[in-house]
């Protein structure tokens, strides 16, 4: 096989990978809307992103993303007590997870 042709078959596969990646991120993102709702994924989305930036960035600040994690946690729970005087199965459910990933 020719240096043109592997170039060739890896950009293929290397596009059908992406075009797969997507097709995923969509069905996923629809799943777990449907599971927690706009509010919640809206938060969710945004504790991702800051914790892929801490990781990019972990230069040592470790402690500092531990008690980032801490306030968001509390404010978290702080929305929570918003939601239950709102939606109480939606203010359990958020509970439910908040308990489950070990929130103090």
């Amino acid at each position: 096989m020719s240096v043109r042709e592997t170039i060739v078959r890896n950009t293929g596969f290397n596009a059908l990978g992406r075009v797969w990646e997507a097709l995923v991120g969509l069905v996923l993102i629809a799943y777990i809307v449907s599971q927690i709702g706009f509010a919640q994924y809206g938060l969710w989305g945004v504790i991702a992103a800051f914790t892929g930036y801490a990781a990019l960035f972990d230069l040592g600040v470790c402690l500092e993303t531990e008690s980032r994690a801490d306030e968001a946690v509390q404010v978290y729970r702080q929305y929570i007590q918003v939601v239950r005087s709102q939606n109480a199965s939606a203010a359990a459910r958020a509970q439910e997870r908040i308990d489950a990933l070990g929130g103090r």
